[in-house]
């Protein structure tokens, strides 16, 4: 059972960090902060305060000082920074009472990160705006009021940052010397299988033993493994693993040499993969796999492979997937293995 300590500590570790991160930042003199994180913490405002904060930044503001408001009857303003000073939370005040005729009722300073022990401001901006020194807050105080949420709401919070919490880590990284940063977009990417192939003789060999009359050429054969390859390599790791699972669990009695059939019910009950619909999209876009429905209401529909007519290449031999799975059962060979990692070494000699 997931309780509120569970969810607590998510969010004071995450914005524990972010707080890490901008002290980082500020000591190198980087006290920017973009409209994704103005964006962030007044989300997480708007559920920790119950409020109706939006981005004055997002277009041309008419209140100097403010980063977020509730412009609600009561009103409520919000400055979000990484600076800690008396001096920034001078200007603050002194640009709100200087150019907002009519100022929120309730203003506060986030920082991210947190305040100094003491603040000198001007007391005729503080009485003007009701400011106390209790309403500056930092990270510390923001978790504070979290911890006093219901769990309901604590849940929805936690959700929240833990979707956000990445995006937020990349905004306040730190470039290197060489101007890298830790977080890059191909880390965050598949890579490109390498395959390893040179030749099919040995299969070739063993389809012209199986087959006297076998049609195609020992290049025609090739080619084929090539376009297959290419195909395979297209495909996400988890799809050509899935493929050759759909192999091993086709209706053998369906098998008509140019395609093969799995069951649609079955496959629904022994397939536990939450993305299901996504991968037989995938499969479907590259023309490999079709629906075949029943002729009557009491019979399953099945799924149909064929490897003949792939999204970009047609392939000289109509029975490349019966010839290629008699070769391997033939040499005990695991197509899981060869999908996963691209290695058709067995298929040489």
């Amino acid at each position: 059972m997931i309780t509120r300590g569970y969810f607590i500590g998510g969010i004071i570790d995450a914005l524990s960090s972010h707080s890490q991160q901008v002290t980082l930042r500020g000591k190198l003199g980087l006290f920017d902060l973009n409209i994704y994180l103005e964006n962030y913490f007044c989300n997480i405002l708007n559920l920790t305060l119950d409020k109706s904060l939006s981005n004055l930044n997002e277009e041309k503001s008419t209140y100097p000082g403010l980063d977020l408001l509730d412009d609600s009857e009561e009103g409520f303003g919000v400055q979000v920074t990484s600076q800690k000073t008396s001096s920034k939370a001078k200007n603050t005040l002194r640009k709100i009472c200087k150019y907002i005729e009519n100022p929120p009722k309730e203003i506060i300073i986030l920082i991210i990160g947190e305040p100094q022990n003491s603040y000198s401001l001007k007391k005729k901006h503080q009485k003007k705006l009701n400011f106390k020194k209790s309403n500056i807050w930092g990270m510390t105080k923001l978790c504070k009021k979290i911890m006093g949420l219901d769990i309901k709401r604590l849940e929805e919070l936690y959700k929240y940052i833990e979707m956000e919490a990445v995006k937020v880590k990349i905004e306040l990284e730190i470039p290197n010397k060489k101007g890298e940063y830790d977080t890059k977009a191909e880390d965050h990417f598949e890579k490109i299988p390498k395959e390893r192939f040179s030749n099919v003789k040995k299969y070739y060999d063993f389809q012209k033993q199986k087959q006297p009359e076998f049609e195609h050429s020992y290049d025609e054969v090739l080619n084929d493994f090539k376009c297959f390859i290419f195909f395979l390599k297209s495909l996400p790791r988890i799809t050509r693993e899935l493929l050759s699972k759909l192999i091993d669990r086709r209706d053998v009695d369906k098998d008509d040499g140019e395609c093969i059939f799995i069951n649609y019910n079955l496959l629904e009950r022994i397939w536990t993969y939450s993305d299901k619909q996504g991968e037989i999209s995938l499969l479907s876009d590259t023309n490999v796999i079709s629906i075949i429905e029943p002729d009557d209401s009491l019979s399953s529909p099945f799924y149909r492979l064929q490897f003949k007519h792939l999204i970009s290449f047609e392939l000289n031999s109509d029975y490349f997937i019966s010839e290629l799975i008699d070769y391997s059962e033939s040499e005990n060979i695991n197509l899981y293995n060869v999908f996963s990692s691209l290695d058709f070494s067995k298929f040489s000699k």
